[in-house]
């Protein structure tokens, strides 16, 4: 008799949309190592905080999270709803940038250039959503070609 048990994957778990809001999680770390070092530097701290990474390691977790996932296309919904809100957590720590006069973990142009293939490739998965419900309307109103019969209105 085997020990190993056949474990069914969790119908919640999207291993794209995780992975997105791990890269969402890394750039609020970035912030709050950033606050945590500042404070310490000035000579206050978290009492039983817990130790930190490096700002440089911290942009450079963040950098990997959106390397392995950013160039994904996204495969459901969740991955398309976790894509626009790591777009707009970009534009909400640009303000958080102004407030603290603070850069974020990369560039300007980086996350520009992150927001807009976030931003794309939801958008890209939201029209062919849009042609399948288009066609899926066409077939059901005109039949299996989705095409008016010869003296129907179009």
């Amino acid at each position: 008799m085997s020990d190993s048990i056949e474990c069914k994957p969790n119908p919640d778990h999207d291993k794209q949309a995780a992975g997105l809001y791990r890269a969402i999680a890394s750039r609020f770390y970035c912030r709050y190592v950033d606050a945590r070092h500042y404070a310490e530097f000035l000579g206050e701290d978290l009492p039983d905080a817990e130790p930190l990474m490096t700002e440089g390691e911290a942009g450079m977790r963040y950098e990997r999270a959106v390397d392995d996932w950013l160039g994904e296309p996204p495969a459901t919904i969740e991955a398309v709803c976790a894509l626009v809100e790591f777009a707009n957590v970009i534009a909400a720590d640009k303000v958080m940038a102004e407030a603290l006069r603070e850069p974020g973990p990369v560039s300007d142009e980086e996350d520009a250039l992150h927001q807009t293939l976030a931003l794309c490739a939801a958008a890209e998965w939201l029209t062919k959503r849009g042609q399948v419900d288009w066609l899926d309307r066409r077939r059901a109103a005109y039949g299996p070609s989705g095409m008016p019969r010869q003296g129907d209105a179009a």
